[in-house]
């Protein structure tokens, strides 16, 4: 969930774009790097690192052939999960004008070449992704095939990686604080040739398996962070007409989530519990529905800490 210019606080969540000025210096800039979007990447590692491991266990348990079984039913399970999703706000703001998919394609990729941080940051993931995407290719069949790590070896080093890509989600905050959004992403790229050593230099046997999976999760740590940085940044310096206009919440538990002052225009709060928000004095524009009228005076009398007595 994302609001430009604004901030949203919940319990677990923070996002803040605090628009700072152009000024081409990434260490400038405090605060880049939204926890929400670091929460959002360490559920993502937990997700993939349970998956890794119960898919070896199956694998180990039930063999091959029965796991791609196992696989088609996931998916089925997904579109179901998918089918849930409500699509009744989605039809209430389908009427409203809004600008073609194409159009807006064609003003993202005209300003990026134009922004003096958003080119280079976009030009070192792309040429980045270009020899990853041939090591991601080969790396589960060099341990299998020349290093006879075997099945669970692989699942080993791929859970890992799950793992420190959950630790580094969650250290990504203090990294920036601490040593500032560039040094971040340069530790990132770094970890990649250091970590990646390792596997050149592996052979056969638990000594080096063990190595593996040290190196595996340093370099996600490192990763991850960056990956965190570099997206918060890029949303940040994203100019307001090229962000999203519509925020909806649906069926969204706000307790005690908190509105920062930003624009909120058009936000649709309906069908939500709005009695313990705070922040209900930045809500400017937004949109509630019929019977949630009272829901707003209450936040405010419980945010103030106003007590209501009798004679």
């Amino acid at each position: 969930m994302e609001l430009h210019d604004s901030e949203l606080r919940v319990p677990s969540w923070n996002i803040e774009h605090n628009g700072r000025g152009r000024d081409g210096n990434m260490n400038n800039r405090p605060a880049v790097v939204p926890d929400a979007n670091a929460r959002a990447m360490a559920a993502l590692a937990v997700a993939g690192s349970a998956g890794t491991y119960v898919g070896t266990a199956a694998v180990s348990l039930l063999g091959a052939a029965r796991c791609l079984l196992l696989d088609s039913a996931s998916y089925v399970i997904s579109a179901w999960c998918a089918s849930r999703i409500s699509t009744v706000h989605a039809a209430q703001h389908s009427a409203r004008s809004r600008t073609r998919m194409i159009t807006s394609i064609r003003e993202g990729m005209a300003h990026v070449p134009r922004d003096p941080l958003q080119r280079p940051l976009v030009l070192t993931m792309a040429y980045h992704a270009f020899p990853e995407g041939i090591v991601v290719t080969y790396f589960a069949y060099y341990l299998l095939t020349e290093l006879d790590y075997g099945d669970i070896g692989l699942g080993w080093v791929l859970g890992a990686v799950g793992v420190g890509s959950l630790v580094g989600a969650l250290v990504a905050g203090r990294m920036v604080r601490r040593l500032g959004p560039g040094m971040v992403l340069l530790v990132g790229f770094a970890a990649y040739p250091m970590c990646g050593m390792s596997l050149l230099l592996a052979r056969p046997g638990h000594g080096w398996l063990i190595a593996l999976v040290a190196a595996s999760v340093v370099k996600a740590v490192a990763v991850t962070a960056a990956a965190s940085t570099q997206r918060s940044l890029r949303r940040q310096l994203c100019p307001p007409h090229l962000q999203s206009r519509d925020v909806v919440f649906s069926g969204c538990t706000l307790r005690l989530t908190a509105f920062g002052i930003g624009r909120y225009r058009n936000v649709d709060l309906r069908g939500n519990d709005l009695s313990t928000v705070r922040g209900i004095p930045h809500l400017t524009r937004a949109r509630i529905g019929p019977g949630q009228q009272h829901d707003p005076i209450q936040a405010r009398v419980t945010e103030l800490e106003i007590t209501v007595e009798g004679d």
